[in-house]
């Protein structure tokens, strides 16, 4: 009987003394997860596993903690998945909220803060004149629009759209009374593809060996962006420099792409005769030469000598047409 007994209680001292190891060691580990960070922060990869921040994220799994901006926060960690996110990873992602809190209160004081907040508006809607399919193309692209935001904005901004995205809305449906908001910036979206386009057009023709028919084509797709741009609302949305620059290029290309300087070319290179006697001013005159194509062309009667060599289809603005072709040789 006494045996027993003290087999019994050599059994339970063994199952004691490991319990208490086995304490010591978790609290050892726990111990070396929190404070280790601190002064072994490229070693703390020995105590957690990596995040590999490109694989799958399960936001239903209740281990990914995320930050108030949908990112995990072991991504603010140096790319660590910790044990205790809350004491690594909180503070980077308070002080990023009191940024995103502070920029709140500034925001909506003065239009200057607004036009900061509206410069969001980037790379989303071909926004729609008719404010019911706008205002479903905004509701229902509205995972869209944050997609691009995560891409393009900062994290405030972006923060700021998923919690007030319906506030934000009422700027993107309304035209601003007297400023340039997010509602001229989303309708001058849609002319973004011709003038990208209508800008490499430009580049190309601007390479030299240009042909009447490049003029042409040119001269067209300058008209279609100009329609598109005076058909906004406010163009206030695209650069003023860039309306200025295609005004004077598309000027040029409509010129270079009208019936006058067709004629104008056909003359100089056939070097024409006119009836002398019933134009005896151009007597001594070539009009193959260049040293007297300002004399000839700042004659009146020189639009009587158009027309009989190459039609009435160069009197449509013919004294706009004259006056560009003077200005550009330099005779006024």
């Amino acid at each position: 009987m006494w045996k027993l007994c003290t087999i019994l209680i050599y059994i339970f001292l063994t199952f004691l003394a490991l319990l208490c190891i086995t304490f010591a060691l978790s609290v050892a580990y726990i111990s070396a997860v929190i404070f280790l960070p601190t002064y072994f922060p490229t070693q703390i990869h020995k105590f957690s596993r990596t995040w590999d921040i490109e694989a799958s994220l399960d936001l239903n799994d209740p281990s990914v903690k995320l930050s108030p901006w949908g990112l995990p926060y072991d991504s603010e960690c140096g790319g660590i998945r910790m044990v205790f996110l809350d004491m690594d990873c909180m503070e980077p992602a308070r002080k990023c909220q009191e940024l995103i809190e502070e920029y709140e209160k500034e925001y909506g004081k003065t239009k200057k803060e607004k036009e900061e907040f509206l410069n969001i508006a980037k790379y989303c809607f071909d926004a729609s004149k008719d404010p019911l399919i706008k205002n479903h193309a905004y509701s229902q692209g509205k995972l869209c629009f944050l997609s691009f935001a995560n891409q393009f904005c900062d994290v405030e901004i972006v923060d700021y759209l998923e919690n007030y995205y319906e506030f934000f809305l009422e700027f993107a449906m309304s035209p601003s009374i007297d400023d340039c908001g997010v509602f001229e910036k989303f309708e001058a979206l849609g002319c973004k593809d011709s003038m990208d386009f209508f800008q490499k057009s430009k580049e190309s023709l601007e390479m030299g060996n240009q042909t009447q028919k490049d003029y042409e084509i040119m001269g067209f797709e300058c008209r279609e962006v100009q329609n598109r741009i005076q058909n906004l609302t406010n163009p206030c949305g695209i650069p003023q420099e860039f309306q200025m620059k295609m005004n004077e290029f598309c000027e040029k290309m409509n010129f270079f792409s009208s019936p006058f300087w067709k004629c104008v070319q056909r003359m100089k290179s056939e070097n024409i005769q006119p009836d002398l006697l019933l134009y005896p001013h151009f007597i001594g005159l070539q009009f193959g030469d260049d040293t007297d194509s300002c004399t000839i062309f700042r004659e009146d009667s020189v639009k009587n000598i158009m027309i009989e060599y190459c039609g009435s289809e160069v009197i449509d603005g013919f004294e706009k047409e004259k006056s560009y072709l003077l200005k550009m040789w330099n005779c006024i």
